[in-house]
């Protein structure tokens, strides 16, 4: 992570993994954004702003910051949210960040929730 660079979490981010990015970038004169997840309700999935796909909110913020001539130095993500409980669409989301940026984009993959609970 360097200067001008920006950092891509989630709303639903963990609070320690959340407050060690902002930290971090802080320290490196980066930037965090943030993509806000909804939660339709009724058994349906975790939505992007407005009940979008959350791998196409994903690619349209990854473009948003490209067109800024910035680079994207990491993707954070949670497997499993703590706040609500929700499998979260990691490998779609995966898919969509290296569809955006290339292969050697750096994501980083909080799990700590999926022992147990994700076959």
């Amino acid at each position: 992570i360097e200067e001008g660079d920006v950092c891509i979490t989630f709303s639903t981010a963990y609070g320690m993994v959340r407050n060690k990015l902002l930290m971090e970038c802080s320290a490196r004169k980066a930037e965090v954004r943030q993509l806000q997840v909804e939660f339709p309700g009724g058994g349906s999935k975790p939505t992007g702003p407005g009940g979008e796909s959350l791998p196409a909110a994903l690619g349209q913020l990854l473009r948003s910051v490209a067109s800024e001539g910035r680079r994207v130095a990491l993707v954070c993500m949670d497997h499993i949210s703590s706040a609500p409980g929700c499998v979260m669409p990691v490998m779609d989301l995966c898919r969509a960040a290296r569809q955006e940026l290339a292969a050697d984009v750096p994501i980083a993959l909080d799990a700590a929730h999926v022992l147990g609970q994700v076959d």
